[in-house]
């Protein structure tokens, strides 16, 4: 419902700007829709499923999908913000700043960054900081195995949002930022954020209907 009635204020407030810039805010403010919704909240609801059978209970590949599904849903949810930020700007006809296309070594610090933003985001969800740490203690000292361990595992293993984290890291770290995706203007590109944020919009309507 938000981009329709971006759409129209654009339409209303800033008669006469470039269509062009307006489609290119379109594109991003789709795509950041796309994120939060696909990826950044589903990854989060990754994390709290690994935490809800106690952190007594995590093995150190559960703790790991616990600290990498929240990484991913701090920075898709950052990456998030910057592109629905972009595409309210350029809907309203004003000018999309441009910004250098980040190289390797800043896709590793930001990496990092989002890693340490993990710790305080885990405490939020374990509720305790003695919740947090047992977290951080099973990644290098697993507990001995037992019924509820695996249960937690198979509970895990088989939920669908693990392929949503596998995606996730492959778009963090393969695919271009929204603005050099976008940069080269080409119709798939444009295909694939619309169709995108009408994949995000779907599963959006079912989560509040179902």
């Amino acid at each position: 419902m938000l981009l329709p009635l971006t759409l129209v204020a654009a339409a209303v407030l800033r008669r006469g700007t470039d269509p062009r810039m307006q489609a290119m805010g379109a594109l991003r403010f789709s795509a950041g829709f796309a994120k939060l919704v696909l990826l950044a909240l589903p990854l989060w609801e990754l994390a709290e499923l690994v935490l809800r059978g106690g952190p007594e209970n995590l093995s150190a590949s559960m703790a790991v999908i616990c600290l990498l599904a929240l990484m991913m849903s701090l920075a898709f949810g950052w990456s998030m913000l910057g592109d629905v930020a972009a595409g309210l700007r350029g809907l309203l006809g004003f000018p999309i700043p441009e910004t250098p296309r980040p190289g390797r070594k800043r896709l590793w610090l930001e990496s990092a960054v989002f890693l340490g933003a993990a710790l305080p985001a885990l405490l939020l969800l374990g509720g305790s900081l003695e919740h947090a740490l047992a977290v951080l203690k099973a990644l290098f000292a697993s507990p001995v195995p037992t019924i509820a361990i695996w249960f937690q595992e198979t509970r895990a293993w088989s939920n669908f949002h693990l392929v949503t984290l596998v995606a996730a890291l492959a778009v963090f770290f393969g695919v271009p930022r929204t603005e050099d995706f976008l940069r080269e203007w080409q119709p798939w590109r444009a295909v694939g954020c619309l169709a995108g944020f009408a994949a995000a919009a779907a599963m959006l309507w079912t989560r509040f209907t179902s």
